[in-house]
């Protein structure tokens, strides 16, 4: 068996995502900041490792998950979805039961603007701006 390439930084942090439940958010954001803030090669498993440990993360788990396939399976599933919405890169809002994208750099405000939109429900003669 051939170890699985990673190619793109989400990659690595999918796989931890669903691996490591215990302080996702925690881990991930050490991750990016690990990558962008200290330059960090966080495609290799000892960095991962050190930026996990201080999370009380269960490496063994990880390992584990990683080792008998769930990982690439649920990260398989992951990209079956995303090639199903058409999603091109991070990041990327589907709204609108995948009616409407916003992808890329979008401001805060177009993002509200959206939501806001489609939460407001319109009667069913009137057409949502979304």
């Amino acid at each position: 068996m051939s170890a699985v390439q990673i190619t793109y930084f989400s990659d690595v942090l999918c796989i931890w995502a669903y691996v490591a439940q215990a302080r996702v958010d925690a881990v991930m954001w050490a991750f990016r900041r690990g990558f962008f803030e200290q330059g960090l090669d966080v495609s290799h498993w000892e960095v991962q490792c050190d930026l996990a440990k201080p999370f009380g993360v269960d490496l063994d788990a990880v390992a584990a998950r990683i080792h008998d396939g769930t990982a690439i399976a649920l990260l398989t599933r992951d990209y079956q979805e995303a090639e199903k919405l058409r999603i091109e890169g991070s990041p990327t809002f589907v709204l609108n039961e995948g009616r409407q994208k916003l992808f890329g750099n979008v401001g805060f405000r177009i993002i509200e603007a959206n939501i806001k939109e489609l939460l407001k429900e319109p009667a069913g003669d009137q057409a949502s701006w979304c």
